[in-house]
């Protein structure tokens, strides 16, 4: 097949199995974001994040010939990378008060997981979505959203009154609700969706 071709999980996992080049790239390239976020999430370190990324997929690619599906392979990823992350915590307060977290969790850890998997792939795909929103809309999700700007400042800052303010929040919202949902993201982008129109 050629390189730009996307294999559906079947066929993914037989090919990453048979190391084809193809399906090596579109493991990488779907999970790495999503990974690198969840654990920066831990971490609180992009590089660390990152060197613990490359090395979970060292150690992933060591045991391809174990997975039998996607949904497999892409648990094994976060369990591995939850692992190390916690491994590699210098801080120990920081390492007890999430060890406390995971605690409370472990009865429920596989949907714990889950939940956390979700979330970072949704935020990878908010985070591009936005940076491919005209730039008088994403600008104003940047400052609400990612850097937590108050409304009153960030009308200051663009120069706009509260009200204009507050109609280019819910269109710029409303563009991204509709990107996010052409990628797929249904449930999970109506409570995000949810989240944004009611905060602050």
């Amino acid at each position: 097949m050629e390189n730009n071709t996307s294999y559906n999980d079947q066929d993914l996992i037989r090919f990453f199995r048979e190391e084809d080049e193809q399906a090596i790239r579109q493991v990488y390239m779907t999970h790495y974001k999503p990974l690198v976020f969840f654990c920066n999430e831990i971490v609180k370190d992009k590089l660390q994040a990152e060197d613990i990324t490359q090395e979970v997929f060292v150690k992933v690619w060591k045991n391809r010939q174990k997975f039998q599906s996607i949904a497999e392979l892409r648990a094994y990823l976060y369990v591995s990378a939850k692992n190390a992350a916690l491994n590699i915590l210098d801080h120990i307060e920081v390492r007890d008060k999430y060890k406390k977290e995971m605690a409370r969790l472990e009865n429920d850890e596989p949907a714990y997981i889950e939940s956390r998997m979700l979330f970072s792939e949704l935020m990878v795909s908010v985070y591009e979505e936005i940076g491919k929103l005209p730039p008088m809309y994403a600008e104003v999700l940047k400052l609400l959203y990612l850097e937590e700007v108050p409304p009153a400042q960030v009308a200051s800052q663009l120069q706009l009154t509260p009200e204009n303010l507050r109609i280019r929040k819910f269109r710029a919202i409303g563009m991204l609700k509709s990107a996010l949902i052409k990628k797929g993201f249904s449930t999970t982008t109506l409570i995000f969706y949810y989240f944004l129109v009611t905060k602050g």
